[in-house]
């Protein structure tokens, strides 16, 4: 569940912790989720993220249906967290992440992370090559299935694309057949 949240959302761990559960609407075609407090900020602010994930044809692989039974399963009673506000009151967050034992306790950024973590280490890549970050995972993937990089940009709060490309972006490679634009069928010189 966390590892298509992540993938899917382009979420940081420490946005997946602060999954507003009392505030995410789920709907047939996407779910969306409300972040309390992300990492971004606008005008030096904090702002509050909204995220919409579509759902797969797949259902191994819907992120909606995932979310659905782990909150079937683990979000029967409330779990309450406050954070702390620059120059305000403490925002109360209704975390989603619970551990597994006690779902009255919520999951840290750090176990989030870990467990994330945990599962990339399944995916094959070089030897030698660090583990890639589930935002560059999914983000990656939607460029290189044909989504605008304006999309991807907006989905993943990047500023600029400068910085999905220095830091995020796993691949150069287009989606775009030049052989056939450059060489078009009806050209036989």
């Amino acid at each position: 569940m966390l590892d298509t949240t992540a993938i899917t959302g382009f979420l940081r761990p420490s946005n997946i912790e602060r999954i507003d559960a009392s505030r995410t609407a789920i709907s047939n075609t996407h779910l969306r989720l409300i972040i309390a407090k992300p990492k971004e900020k606008r005008r030096g602010q904090p702002i509050e993220k909204s995220v919409s994930i579509h759902v797969h044809t797949n259902h191994l692989l819907c992120p909606l249906r995932a979310y659905v039974t782990y909150q079937d399963r683990f979000c029967q009673e409330p779990c309450p967290r406050a954070y702390p506000v620059s120059n305000g009151p403490r925002t109360q967050v209704f975390c989603f992440i619970r551990h597994v034992h006690n779902h009255s306790q919520p999951v840290s950024s750090e176990r989030i992370s870990n467990h994330i973590k945990y599962m990339i280490d399944f995916i094959p890549h070089p030897e030698g090559v660090a583990r890639p970050k589930a935002r560059a995972l999914g983000s990656t993937a939607a460029i290189e299935a044909g989504a605008s990089l304006d999309d991807v940009l907006v989905h993943g709060s990047w500023f600029s694309s400068s910085v999905f490309d220095t830091f995020y972006r796993l691949s150069r490679e287009t989606v775009t057949d030049f052989t056939s634009l450059a060489l078009p069928l009806g050209s036989t010189d």
